[in-house]
């Protein structure tokens, strides 16, 4: 902390290395996270997790977006530019800024010969942190006098035994203490675990979930360590995460085997992994559930057992998982052993052979058909390569005649052929970040789709024959427009016959304006609706709206987009000024956005409200200066969060900010409140049951 706050005004790198599991990310993001004082002496932060691209240029971007989320302008429209012309553009930016940037886990050392020409040396106290586990990588970054390096050690013994019994003994009546009889075996498991802190945490949780037995203790110990000896490569963490992993049951086994069909440490939509296992049969029915929220269960599971981690993307819209380097390696081992996948990404190419899944990336595609002669593979996802021609899409609608499922997001694809039509079989289509500017006919032929992505494409009008697809039940859609905002989002237009898809439960983002009043009625048919995005609502279509949703029982997400500052009602009671009276009709809504209001000024919700509402997201609204009135009522209420608001705003939410009706219902009644959290603030409010 103070290598951040003080010191030279030049600027300087911070080295934090150790082993994998040692806690170089965990320590940096204490210091990011910490305190106000950090925030409050740089201008700028943005924490970049490296590995998440191994393209330059979308790490440029990231560091662009994270810098200037609210002062695009100053950046310009990063998607359009070349990599030199975001050097310069960061550089131009970060020159009068003190500013603060952290790159985890660097493996590469080209990375800050790349890097550091886009990072100004201003003489403004600028800090840049990088985790890495590689001394080559620190050698490369401190090329000066003005750097530190941070060398983390593994944790002592006393520390490792107290870390291990407080966590795996934390539900028992004597927590932190372990019973005479098993306190050899936590020593033996402690020493297994090398004094990583990682691998002690993960060991434990799982330990803590497990009956107090010599028996069960001793039959997990032989497995532990049958896995370390039957396995060599397996070091530290990697050998508690294999353990994790065998004690999965079959179903979640397979639901975590999909990570190994990404990138190491990419983002990973939870949606896009729900519809995956979904269509892949992984999700088992449980009465009274959709499959949805089964597949959310497991998926929390999976987070619970440390095995995934949870993160949020703008507005805490869309939520993401991340797997780590060390648990990538354990689901690309496993996933091998039973040829779950094959990869090719022009360094893995000899994994599973012959394999029901084909997953391309970073690798030029237009020989991947020829080198791939299995015809059992269901499953093709394409991200991240070269540009494929048309030929290349007729051979691959031809040769896998019985694919379930195909993944073209982020692939600069601008046509398909009317050999899509083949596909019968397919219940998963992703065309997310595409050049697609249109839908053959032959769509309409798809029958057992379940999942149509077309978001951020080129594709402005659904086609007529979309109404065929009777088994859809996510339709999600959005024009890519480089006008456009990060913040705002351009609907497509919809063609007379949506309404006959009847199993919709995802529509999004249709274009209010361009579909006219007809749009009204069309939604009316789709019962099972449980999210809507509506973009370019009218003052004409308001009222048909307000009156559509209270009929809506299962809707538990709407979101729209106002298309003209002149429009003057909203779905709910109120004007742009001011949104008053936001009551039960929505007895399922569990996420609640009010973003992009400019001239928004009061929020009142009256007790008895939006009686399941768990997520109320706030954003973009410059004369809001403080918390919605009455949002103790909101009993359910998990997540209430801004983006790009006020410090009024901000300060409001605090305990005693005034944002209550007085200083007994801000301590008593928000406790139900389990966090309030400030995306553009790095602040947060843990109520009192909630361990930090």
């Amino acid at each position: 902390m103070e290598r951040l706050t003080g010191g030279e005004a030049r600027r300087s790198v911070i080295s934090v290395v150790g082993a994998v599991g040692i806690g170089k990310t965990t320590l940096a993001k204490k210091v990011y996270d910490g305190t106000v004082l950090v925030e409050r002496r740089f201008d700028c932060r943005a924490w970049i997790t490296v590995s998440q691209t191994y393209n330059m240029k979308e790490l440029l971007k990231l560091v662009a977006w994270q810098i200037c989320q609210d002062e695009e302008r100053d950046v310009g429209n990063v998607n359009m530019m070349v990599m030199e012309e975001l050097i310069i553009s960061i550089r131009k930016y970060l020159q009068s800024k003190k500013y603060m940037l952290v790159f985890d886990d660097v493996c590469e050392v080209e990375f800050w010969q790349l890097m550091k020409g886009a990072l100004p040396d201003n003489d403004r106290g600028s800090r840049i942190i990088i985790t890495t586990r590689s001394d080559m990588v620190v050698a490369s970054c401190n090329e000066s006098s003005f750097g530190h390096v941070h060398k983390m050690e593994p944790l002592s013994e006393e520390m490792c035994q107290g870390l291990f019994c407080r966590i795996a003994f934390q539900y028992e009546p004597q927590p932190h203490c372990p019973p005479p009889e098993l306190e050899q075996l936590c020593h033996e498991f402690v020493r297994l675990c090398q004094g990583l802190p990682l691998s002690i945490v993960r060991m434990a949780e799982l330990l803590s979930k497990k009956e107090k037995t010599t028996s069960e203790w001793k039959r997990l110990l032989r497995n532990f360590s049958h896995e370390v000896e039957s396995n060599v490569q397996l070091r530290g963490t990697s050998e508690s995460l294999a353990l994790s992993y065998l004690d999965l049951p079959r179903q979640l086994k397979l639901c975590f085997l999909y990570f190994s069909i990404f990138p190491k440490d990419a983002l990973i939509p939870n949606d896009k992994l729900y519809k995956l296992w979904i269509a892949e049969g992984f999700v088992q029915e449980q009465t009274g559930k959709t499959l949805e929220v089964v597949a959310e269960e497991y998926l929390y599971e999976l987070i619970h057992r440390n095995l995934v981690q949870a993160c949020e993307g703008f507005y805490g819209l869309e939520k993401f998982c991340i797997v780590r380097s060390s648990v990538h390696e354990i689901a690309r081992k496993k996933a091998d052993e039973i040829s779950f996948c094959r990869i090719l990404d022009g360094k893995n190419s000899g994994f599973s052979e012959k394999s029901r899944r084909l997953s391309v990336y970073s690798l030029d595609a237009a020989n991947v058909l020829e080198t791939n002669e299995d015809s059992q593979v269901r499953a093709v996802f394409l991200s991240n390569i070269g540009a494929l021609d048309k030929s290349f899409m007729v051979t691959l609608f031809e040769k896998y005649k019985l694919l379930v499922m195909l993944d073209f997001e982020n692939v600069p694809l601008e046509h398909l052929p009317k050999e899509l039509g083949n596909l019968f079989l397919l219940k998963y289509l992703s065309l997310k970040n595409t050049k697609v500017k249109g839908l053959p006919k032959s769509v309409g032929e798809l029958i057992n789709l379940r999942t149509l992505d077309l978001r951020n494409t080129q594709l402005i009008q659904l086609p007529s024959e979309i109404k065929k697809l009777q088994n859809l039940r996510h339709l999600l859609a959005s024009v890519y427009d480089n006008k456009i905002t990060m913040d705002s989002t351009q609907g497509v237009r919809i063609n007379e016959g949506i309404g006959f898809l009847e199993n919709l439960r995802t529509l999004m983002t249709v274009d209010a304006d361009h579909s006219g009043i007809g749009l009204i009625e069309e939604l009316e048919k789709l019962r099972q609706l449980r999210r809507l995005d509506i973009s370019g609502l009218t003052a004409e279509i308001s009222s048909a709206l307000s009156a559509y949703i209270e009929e809506m029982s299962h809707l538990e997400c709407l979101i729209y987009f106002i298309a003209t500052t002149s429009f003057a009602t909203a779905p709910f009671e109120g004007t742009l000024t001011e949104v008053t009276r936001l009551e039960g009709s929505l007895p399922k809504l569990k996420l609640l956005v009010l973003r992009e209001l400019s001239g928004l000024k009061v929020v009142e919700i009256e007790d008895g409200a939006l009686p399941r509402l768990e997520e109320l997201r706030i954003g973009s609204s410059p004369l809001l200066n403080e918390v919605p009135s009455g949002v103790q009522h909101l009993r359910n209420l998990k997540v209430l969060s801004n983006y790009d608001m006020p410090k009024e705003f901000v300060l409001s939410m605090q305990p005693d900010g005034g944002s209550f009706d007085d200083e007994e219902h801000s301590a008593s009644e928000m406790n139900h409140v389990n966090r309030l959290s400030f995306a553009s603030d790095e602040v947060s409010f843990f109520s009192d049951d909630i361990e930090d």
